[in-house]
């Protein structure tokens, strides 16, 4: 997957270097983590889900903190992490003007360890993931650091000529947040509170199933930005 040198969205609020605690790896590996591994890579899907945290009244105070002594490596993932986010903005801007509506991107927020979201804690072990709350996606870089080790996939580590496995590691990465963005597609045009609602009035098997079904159309929507 060939990403570098095209638009960088302005949407990205970096708050590593800020001497957060880390929080170990990951522990748990999400839905989408788990469709992408067996999807392209045929590694057998775990049963896992995102943590699910209860959203707070009062939204974090927070301000993004500039990033200091950055790796080079932690310095292309801002760059790979800020140009999908531009691509999921061109993909989705004209979707919503032929609604007649108006796409407000989500702001995607990178951190290390440990951080504070309006959904409460942000933790590595939790994977990346969407808060409807205060509209932002939470991603630790090192994440897909943790995915590619864990998956066999391997990243473009600065190769002129990309292999296959470095395209598909690019991709599977570019996913993952393509996902999120489908998410907040879902809260934008209303579906996230209208599956909650429904999930308050089911059973707890019928709650389970919602879930899953909403998973599955934020991989519909990540599909779309993939087919783009």
């Amino acid at each position: 997957m060939r990403w570098k040198g095209r638009r960088v969205s302005t949407n990205v609020e970096d708050r590593r270097g800020g001497g957060g605690a880390k929080a170990g790896g990951i522990s748990i590996i999400g839905l989408i983590v788990a469709f992408v591994a067996w999807k392209f890579f045929g590694v057998d899907p775990q049963q896992a889900y995102q943590a699910t945290q209860a959203v707070t009244s009062a939204q974090s105070s927070q301000q993004g903190v500039a990033p200091q002594n950055l790796t080079a490596e932690q310095k292309e993932a801002s760059d790979f992490v800020g140009t999908i986010l531009a691509d999921t903005e061109d993909t989705w801007t004209p979707i919503f003007q032929k609604l007649g509506m108006t796409y407000t991107p989500p702001r995607l927020v990178l951190f290390s360890g440990v951080d504070k979201s309006a959904c409460g804690r942000a933790q590595a072990a939790m994977g990346p993931f969407y808060c409807p709350a205060d509209q932002k996606v939470y991603i630790d870089t090192a994440f897909f650091k943790d995915m590619r080790q864990q998956m066999g996939i391997s990243g473009e580590q600065n190769q002129t000529e990309l292999s296959r496995q470095d395209q598909a590691g690019d991709f599977a990465q570019a996913y993952v947040i393509a996902h999120e963005v489908g998410h907040h597609i879902q809260n934008l045009l209303g579906i996230s509170g209208q599956v909650q609602q429904a999930r308050a009035q089911a059973s707890q098997t019928q709650g389970n199933q919602l879930s899953v079904r909403l998973e599955l159309q934020a991989d519909c929507f990540a599909g779309i930005w993939a087919h783009q």
